[in-house]
């Protein structure tokens, strides 16, 4: 009986061990337009902030209205020459199923009238039915399209914006690497 006392206290002892190695990390900071706050149990108190910094980094760099260097915004630009990479090309082909499922009613090309209201990446103007009416012939998810995986193509010269989406598939991508490298409780806001 001792001996069975023995093993059982040893593998009690184990598992505590190995939880504490576990230690709760949280990384902070601002990224899209809001605050940000990571956390997660890491075995040997591995830090992964500047990772998840640079996954912020990578995605205002691709789906980001309020940045001018960032892809969408340089098609919102004007600039169609640009090869897109894989987290817009994602997030555009999310809208677009969401915006067909809906029939329309959740379009990536609001760009113009969501600035108008003053919630975009331009300031509030003056709105009255006129000014919507004009600005709805800008909105249409259904005249833009991808050309392979790969390259845009908007010959409207519509803006797109894809803040609906573009936090939430955040979320995911930072999930995925925390999940990559172990972790199998976290928290991402």
């Amino acid at each position: 009986m001792n001996r069975l006392w023995i093993v059982f206290i040893g593998i009690l002892a184990s598992c505590a061990s190995q939880q504490q190695n576990e230690v709760l990390v949280q990384n902070v900071g601002f990224a899209q337009g809001s605050t940000y706050n990571v956390l997660y149990m890491s075995p040997n108190a591995t830090d992964y902030q500047l990772e998840v910094d640079s996954i912020f980094a990578e995605m205002d760099s691709s789906l980001s209205t309020y940045e001018d260097y960032s892809l969408i915004s340089k098609l919102n630009q004007g600039d169609t020459t640009i090869f897109l990479d894989e987290h817009f090309v994602k997030v555009f082909n999310a809208f677009k199923s969401v915006a067909d499922s809906t029939q329309g009613k959740f379009d990536c090309t609001l760009a113009p009238i969501v600035n108008a209201w003053g919630f975009g990446f331009t300031e509030k103007t003056k709105i009255d039915s006129l000014t919507i009416l004009s600005l709805l012939k800008k909105v249409g998810y259904k005249k833009i399209s991808m050309k392979g995986d790969s390259l845009l193509h908007n010959p409207s010269l519509l803006q797109l914006d894809f803040n609906a989406l573009a936090q939430g598939y955040t979320v995911d991508v930072i999930a995925a690497f925390l999940t990559d490298r172990g972790m199998r409780n976290y928290l991402v806001e």
